[in-house]
């Protein structure tokens, strides 16, 4: 099946005055078209232009399209009407879609006036455009065909809104058996009311249509529960699931965060050591006189010791004299006579007379004692205390650098806060495993009912059976019920086929994108279509801890597998998908669109496709085109094929 874009043609519109691009099919069926322009020449322009034709003021808004006419042709026409028209090609036939705007100027007012698209098949004006576009290319779809490459991560989430839940669901074509299936219920409940209104007269049929009621209402009641317990479940998982990651981050810091307390403790003991080596240099600079006087301390000190062997001896000679006074003979032999003692006792008292200066002499020698230990006392060193404080506070700020690092990764973290989220988390498995316990209580509940009331129907049907005119409401009951069924298993079906499918072609994408192949085995999606990348463990990884080459890789994935999936195979046009990653993503994202059967046209810079890189995939591409300025102006440029 073939489904193309094969021109584009945009009359003042942005910078292109009157350009017409086209993408001609090649007899090699090639499929990849590199459109190259640098930044500010025209590569978006063309996306925008693209998605206003389709789309009208969803793709740009009509408050925005004044600035949208080429600047240059205004100069001679203010009321300038702008235009874009697309081609197609699909299943063997041309669809060309057309849309058109005049410029509207009243007073210093400015506004745009925008028509309705035109959609012709083979030339062949068509009714109801709108329809047409939408069952050619879903509005709510357009994000899968047409995307910026710096946007593409946000499909890489761990859960998706409402609105991009629909779009997936709409791509899926899921919509249509919904509308299936409340078709069928709404003509369960018509032939109901009829089968009702036949018991007016019956009490045995009132009674079964009553107790049919009566389930209907339990069924109701039940059902309500049931959606209500999966949206909390919903919301469970998704407040489980950002707490798990959170847990699993902090439990990564944890090891910083004890390693901060450790620092901690090293920097107060250096603050410690700091604060003794401070009193140890402010003492060293109290006795720093000392080192000066030594020589005269020890000079002093000398002298002092002189002065108490003086002293020592006299107080030696005294005593002797006093034992002579009482003596017969002299030390020297000779008798001893009163001239003699009138002699030694005049010189005991002048020993008396310096007796006195003792005590003194006693003080002398203890302070001639401290003079001589503070001449042999040994200074500390001032300049190795110096550089030894020096050494601690640079220690002290390499350990208050570490503790600044590993806090500004840690961020407000802290242990409390660590096990606050751990018991949080605790919480929330408990509320998810009440939640789906809940739900399969209900459902339990449901089925049981579900029967219960089939057992009541068919026995309605039964008793109208007996009479001939109403065993055709019968049987169209019995129909509609079937057909409400079978829509029902249909969709659960389809939602499982469909999720299956995607999962299969997006591992299947993903695994030749990747440059880590060898660790992840598949992608998961979930049944909110969200994604999970399960890795070679078996762990189901949250897209959130990815890098960001990861999660474009893991974006782009889904969004070809969904497109592939869908059956629609709509022609992709990506803006500048590649030029922000890293080499090995960039180089198997580059490499794997060859194996893509929908067309792909790329609006790319030098930076999306290095010279390498594009010799690579050279012999893969249908034609390389090339936006050029026409003068020095930003407002001209024309796509031309590149040389």
């Amino acid at each position: 099946m073939v489904f193309e874009l094969r021109s584009i043609r945009l009359q003042n519109w942005r910078c292109y005055q009157n350009e017409h691009i086209k993408f001609a099919p090649n007899l090699d069926q090639k499929k990849i078209w590199i459109v190259f322009g640098n930044n500010g020449f025209g590569k978006t322009s063309l996306l925008d232009g693209i998605q206003w034709c389709l789309y009208g003021s969803s793709g740009v808004p009509t408050a925005n399209l004044r600035d949208y006419f080429n600047r240059v042709a205004l100069k001679s026409n203010p009321d300038l009407e702008l235009s874009v028209q697309l081609t197609f090609e699909r299943d063997g036939s041309i669809h060309e879609i057309s849309r058109h705007a005049r410029r509207l100027v009243k007073g210093t007012a400015i506004s745009a006036q925008v028509s309705e698209a035109h959609y012709r098949i083979d030339g062949i004006e068509q009714g109801d455009s709108r329809e047409r576009i939408e069952n050619l290319l879903p509005e709510a779809c357009s994000q899968f065909f047409f995307f910026d490459g710096l946007e593409i991560k946000r499909y890489a989430q761990s859960f998706y809104n409402q609105q991009t839940q629909e779009s997936i669901e709409r791509t899926l074509g899921l919509p249509e058996l919904r509308n299936l299936r409340d078709d069928a219920a709404k003509v369960v409940s018509l032939l109901d009311d009829k089968l009702s209104n036949l018991a007016s007269d019956d009490k045995e049929l009132q009674s079964l249509s009553n107790q049919i009621d009566d389930k209907q209402e339990e069924i109701t009641t039940i059902e309500e529960q049931l959606l209500i317990y999966r949206e909390d479940h919903q919301a469970a998982l998704q407040t489980l699931e950002s707490l798990q990651l959170e847990a699993s981050q902090i439990e990564a810091l944890e090891s910083k965060m004890k390693e901060i307390s450790r620092l901690e403790r090293e920097a107060s003991r250096l603050r410690e050591d700091i604060d003794i080596r401070e009193d140890q240099i402010e003492e060293a600079l109290r006795q720093s006189p000392i080192p000066l006087l030594t020589g005269l301390i020890r000079e002093v000190a000398d002298e002092m010791q002189r002065s108490s062997v003086t002293e020592a001896r006299r107080a030696g000679s005294a005593s002797q004299l006093k034992s002579l006074l009482n003596a017969e003979v002299c030390f020297c032999g000779r008798s001893m006579d009163d001239h003699a003692r009138e002699h030694i006792q005049r010189e005991i008292e002048k020993s008396n007379l310096s007796g006195s200066a003792g005590i003194e002499a006693i003080r002398q020698d203890n302070l001639r004692l401290e003079l001589e230990n503070l001449a042999n006392f040994k200074f500390p060193n001032l300049e190795d205390l110096c550089l030894d404080r020096d050494r601690l506070r640079d220690e002290l700020e390499e350990v208050r650098q570490s503790i600044a690092r590993l806090k500004g990764e840690t961020g407000d973290l802290d242990l409390d806060r660590s096990k606050e989220v751990w018991r949080k988390v605790v919480e929330a498995e408990y509320i998810v495993k009440e939640r789906k316990t809940a739900i399969e209580r209900n459902s339990e509940t449901l089925e049981q009912l579900q029967k219960e009331e089939e057992q009541l129907r068919r026995q309605r049907e039964k008793y109208v059976s007996r009479q001939s005119e109403s065993e055709t409401l019968v049987r169209q009951s019995q129909l509609a019920r079937g057909l409400h069924y079978a829509a029902k298993d249909l969709i659960e079906w389809r939602i499982e086929e469909r999720k299956a499918t995607i999962e299969r072609i997006t591992s299947q994408i993903h695994r030749s994108v990747t440059n880590k192949p060898d660790e992840y085995v598949g992608v998961v999606i979930k049944s909110d279509y969200s994604l999970g990348l399960k890795n070679a463990a078996g762990d189901v990884l949250n897209p959130e801890t990815l890098s960001a080459g990861e999660k474009e890789a893991l974006a782009f994935s889904f969004i070809t597998g969904l497109n592939l999936a869908s059956g629609t195979a709509a022609p992709f046009v990506m803006d500048t998908p590649f030029g922000h990653l890293d080499i090995a993503h960039q180089e198997n994202l580059v490499a794997s669109l060859p194996d893509l059967p929908s067309q792909v046209i790329v609006l790319a810079t030098d930076r999306d496709f290095p010279p390498e890189l594009l010799k690579n995939i050279r012999s893969e591409v249908a034609e390389i085109l090339e936006i050029q300025r026409l003068s020095a102006t930003e407002d001209a440029s024309t796509v031309r094929a590149a040389a």
